[in-house]
């Protein structure tokens, strides 16, 4: 007659009357190494050795567990109930309780990050130092990318920091952790108490203007683990990165981080002296209004429309905070007390609540009498009369490339105190001449010079933000003209319909930083989910300007440089003036700067991405000019071409005297001839033979040098690769047809 058995998280308890011994953990060891085959389920004590060769999943399955804790394999297996009573048959004893608190006390705490620009690193080294030393156990730290998931039933602390990336997801170096997780709750052979024995704590770093997709890669990890018998230790930690966030004027991601730490590490001593200590009434991040407690962990289905919502934000960090549903809705200033002290210190002058001004290092070059910048090449602006500003420092946009470091705020409308378009010009220009002054007496600056920089010529509205989004960008362009300054327009082509209403720009210009809907979203890290669709908007409503306009191409190696095809079929339908096409600009580290110099192109490859661009252009655009020194290259319109002359460069007096006319122009009414030394082949590759370039000749580092020879080996190869694309595979000419054919 077969004994009476009970099931207890799928272990069998035997009833019968089998005399069973108590071992010690090293007795256990001595059987394995005298033969036995031996294994440990919840302090039981297995000896399958006469099973060993019977058993349905082989004998490596059972030897790999010889004289170890079993337990998450055995029910990771899946067995049957018949399986589980049949275990009873191979019980011989138990571990002495004492044994079974050493090797408790044998464990360790696993601290793993998961980061893309190092700010979970630094969050989870600064958990390692609470900890490191604290208690008479390790403590070990690593990246999840470092960690084997397949561990994790052998550890009982884990404690995460893992930041979201574009999309919801979890960073590369979390990835393949966070996926197997995911698996592992939707496979119906890892039973729900899998990871009984882990207790964790979880961490997100993200940002709530991404909406839906703030720390979601957090909030799955968390849901997932709960969801095959983790423990929770504290609820979800989130770390909001919007600087304009409700509390802004107290609270940062990093004090986030630090009132999470505060409350978890008197958990993580509990933890550590209590084995199977398991905190209660834990809530679950995107159930907090229901206020649903975890007393046991129980099987809980995906459902993401139960994700909290972003407003809840501040009651992950603490519950206690007031909903931003309860808070006054006004406006406020869009530069916070953390704001301004960092753009100060990166040599802002930040003008009202919104705006800013900076000297650019080619108006005190030029202003030396060192060379111009790019635009001095191209289109024949005085780089020390130039003034770099905007009224608007919030983007829509975090792009991977960005060499102001994502100091600045981001948001996808204006909600913020606005200051008057005048103000913000006078306070502008003001600042600049400011900063013009600290330049006299230096080394090469003239007096004429220094006169003339103290007249404005140029703006550029380039300098951080989107200056577009300002409520009254008009306004403000139309003051620089009245004042006889001219006008350079950048945008990040996410606001189409505020490019159609726009008037008269010198020139305007969109940002177009990759070809395909994927890689878009890779490298600009876009607020706004039809990203998409306003970016090919911004292009169509370009197409319609009249005065001069220009897609900007920022290369990327890695990112950005391999569809050159999608690029042309780009180009149809914005149609622009110029196509300037310029390097990445390596601007160091920082946590918001995803650049390394392994992805800066030099500029041969620069110059090679433009002939093969060109070569689907060719009816429309030729290579026109090039700066070396900022690894830049202009293609244009054939129309600029006169007689065999390029006419590039602006007649600025004239265009200030049409725009005040207030009668229609077109771009073609105040071109000018560009100078030889401009055009593209040139010897002087675009530096004005008038200016003293002042640089030190020395030989290139080796491991520059292997660099520049890999550049020189790939463009070699790729030219004998590469084919001039046939009408029929003319990504540009279908495209231009096909918009003819749509109208």
């Amino acid at each position: 007659m077969r004994t009476r058995t009970k099931r207890t998280m799928g272990l069998t308890e035997s009833k019968n009357e089998k005399v069973l011994k108590n071992f010690t953990k090293k007795e256990v060891d001595d059987l394995a190494r005298q033969g036995r085959c031996v294994f440990l389920m919840d302090s039981q004590i297995y000896d399958v050795t006469d099973f060993l060769y019977e058993h349905p999943g082989g004998c490596d399955v059972l030897e790999d567990v010889n004289a170890k804790d079993a337990k998450s394999e055995f029910e990771a297996a899946g067995h049957s109930a018949l399986a589980i009573e049949q275990t009873e048959e191979y019980l011989i004893g138990s571990l002495n309780e004492n044994e079974m608190q050493v090797e408790v006390e044998k464990k360790r705490i696993v601290i793993l990050f998961g980061t893309q620009f190092g700010t979970s690193k630094k969050f989870a080294g600064k958990m390692f130092r609470s900890i490191e030393g604290k208690y008479e156990i390790d403590v070990s730290i690593n990246s999840f990318g470092g960690f084997d998931p397949e561990d994790l039933n052998n550890e009982t602390l884990l404690l995460c920091v893992l930041s979201t990336v574009e999309g919801g997801n979890p960073p590369a170096n979390a990835e393949f952790f966070c996926n197997w997780i995911n698996e592992a709750v939707n496979d119906w052979r890892v039973h729900d108490s899998y990871l009984d024995k882990l207790r964790f704590a979880v961490f997100g770093c993200c940002n709530s203007l991404y909406e839906q997709n703030c720390n979601l890669a957090g909030i799955k990890l968390f849901e997932n683990l709960v969801k095959i018998g983790a423990h929770p230790l504290l609820e979800l930690g989130v770390g909001d990165k919007n600087i304009q966030r409700q509390d802004s004027s107290t609270a940062t991601q990093a004090t986030d981080f630090d009132d999470w730490l505060l409350r978890l590490l008197p958990e993580v001593s509990k933890a550590v002296l209590e084995p199977r200590y398991y905190p209660k009434k834990i809530l679950m991040p995107g159930v907090f209004e229901k206020k649903k407690e975890i007393s046991k962990p129980q099987p809980q289905t995906s459902n993401h429309s139960d994700l909290m919502d972003i407003e809840a934000l501040g009651n992950v960090v603490n519950p206690t905070k007031k909903s931003a549903d309860n808070e006054e809705n006004v406006e406020r200033e869009m530069i916070t007390p953390v704001m301004r002290e960092k753009l100060t210190k990166e040599g802002y002058k930040l003008l009202g609540s919104h705006s800013a001004v900076k000297l650019c290092r080619w108006t005190k070059a030029m202003l030396r009498g060192r060379g111009g910048c790019y635009k001095h090449t191209f289109y024949g602006i005085i780089s020390y009369r130039c003034m770099e500003s905007t009224p608007n420092l919030a983007c829509a946009n975090r792009c991977v490339f960005c060499w102001r470091h994502h100091t600045n705020p981001v948001g996808k409308e204006w909600r913020w105190v606005t200051d008057p378009p005048q103000m913000i010009l006078e306070e502008a220009l003001s600042q600049h001449y400011k900063m013009i002054k600290t330049m006299q007496g230096a080394p090469g600056v003239s007096k004429q010079r220094f006169s003339e920089a103290h007249k404005v010529k140029h703006c550029a509205l380039s300098l951080v933000g989107e200056p577009i989004m300002y409520p009254h960008i008009q306004e403000y362009i139309n003051l620089l003209h009245e004042k006889g300054i001219s006008s350079f327009m950048v945008t990040n082509a996410q606001f189409p319909e505020k490019i159609k209403t726009l008037g008269p720009v010198t020139q305007f210009y969109i940002s177009i930083d990759a070809s395909t809907k994927e890689s878009l979203k890779s490298v600009d890290r876009p607020l706004f989910q039809d990203f998409w669709e306003r970016f090919l908007a911004s292009m169509d409503a370009l197409k319609f300007k009249q005065q001069r306009t220009v897609y900007r191409l920022t290369l990327v190696k890695s990112w950005n440089m391999q569809e050159v095809a999608d690029y042309a079929a780009l180009v149809a339908r914005g149609m622009p003036s110029f196509i300037e096409i310029k390097g990445v600009t390596f601007c160091g580290k920082s946590d918001g700067y995803a650049m390394k110099m392994d992805n800066v192109p030099w500029h041969e490859e620069v110059r090679h991405f433009c002939e093969k661009l060109v070569s689907y252009l060719s009816d429309d655009y030729e290579l026109a000019c090039e700066h070396r020194h900022s690894c830049c290259v202009l293609i244009a319109r054939k129309e600029y071409k006169i007689d065999g002359k390029w006419h590039t460069w602006i007649d600025f007096d004239k265009f200030i005297s049409l725009v005040g006319s207030g009668k229609s122009f077109t771009e073609l009414d105040y071109m000018a001839p560009t100078p030889d030394w401009a055009v593209w082949g040139a010897p002087e590759e675009g530096f004005n033979p008038k200016h003293e370039w002042t640089r030190r000749v020395r030989k290139l580092r080796e491991r520059a040098q292997n660099s520049l020879n890999r550049a020189l080996t790939g463009i070699e190869e790729s030219k004998e690769n590469f084919q001039e694309p046939s009408l029929e595979a003319n990504t540009y000419l279908l495209a231009k047809e096909k918009i003819r054919t749509s109208i």
